[in-house]
């Protein structure tokens, strides 16, 4: 389970954000509370209480919580191998 702090004001410290991008590893992202964004390879998405939210290996994604409290998540990954 992952927690980000609500959203904080420009030019102070950047806690609340996540950037990731893992070779080979599926992440799949559920909201429990909270509400925030999700950007994917540049496209923006809603999180809200229930969405689920799978990122594919080598997709780059960034999670920040726009609402005005903590946004939790609920996550894991799955290594993905590549049949061949």
């Amino acid at each position: 389970m992952f927690r980000f702090c609500p959203a904080i004001p420009p030019d102070t410290d950047p806690i609340g954000f996540s950037v990731s991008l893992l070779a080979g590893i599926g992440e799949v992202f559920f909201v429990e509370t909270g509400s925030g964004v999700i950007h994917i390879d540049g496209k923006e998405y809603p999180l809200l209480p229930g969405n689920c939210v799978a990122i594919e290996p080598g997709e780059v994604h960034e999670v920040v919580n726009s609402g005005s409290t903590e946004l939790v998540l609920t996550y894991f990954g799955l290594r993905v191998e590549k049949s061949g």
